[in-house]
């Protein structure tokens, strides 16, 4: 195979993967959107304005978050690290507007290593398996020159894989096991970030 074929197909993958990326990031919000609405919130959400989902609960608090389609391997180190396309880590993309209450990395199940062993959360969480990030040097050094506190950066497991039928399985049971209740256009407001 030729240099050219090679570069086409690592291309080809490119937009196949970002095409999936943007997918789970939908099942994400609409996740989002569920939880709250089975939980009587008003809400407004607004996706890739100032990061992947952004959710403002009309009585309280404000989330920013990015959302990691990656299937496995996911550590606390990808998270700090930057790379060569790239000046700001995935953290300090999160925490580069102080303005949030809550600033919150979401995945697949089963995508982030150790996750378990992290100290749950319960207060910020929308949804299930929340957890406060890992104390850790680096983190604490960019939480203090935002003077964000660590409590507000939290970790969530989503209830879901990254591929595409098993999320649309997710949302799709979380839909009918609350169908009366779900009466998304009559009953609640949804207003797009603009």
């Amino acid at each position: 195979m030729s240099d050219l074929e090679k570069d086409y197909l690592k291309y080809e993958d490119g937009g196949k993967n970002a095409i999936k990326g943007y997918n789970f990031q939908s099942y994400a919000g609409i996740y989002y959107m569920l939880v709250l609405y089975k939980n009587d919130k008003s809400f407004k959400i607004g996706f890739e304005k100032n990061d992947d989902i952004e959710i403002h609960l009309l009585d309280s608090i404000r989330y920013k978050i990015q959302v990691k389609s990656s299937k496995k391997g996911l550590t606390l180190n990808k998270i700090l690290k930057t790379s060569d396309k790239e000046k700001l880590s995935i953290f300090q993309k999160l925490i580069s507007d102080k303005t949030y209450d809550c600033y919150k990395i979401c995945f697949p199940i089963k995508a982030f290593s150790n996750f378990e062993n992290l100290e749950k959360c319960i207060d910020l969480g929308i949804g299930e398996e929340c957890r406060h990030i890992e104390k850790n040097k680096e983190v604490l050094k960019s939480l203090k020159e935002k003077e964000i506190d660590i409590k507000k950066i939290i970790l969530q497991e989503l209830p879901f894989s990254e591929k595409h039928d098993n999320a649309k399985k997710y949302i799709l049971g979380l839909v009918k096991s609350d169908i009366k209740k779900l009466n998304l256009i009559a009953k609640v407001s949804i207003a797009l970030l603009v």
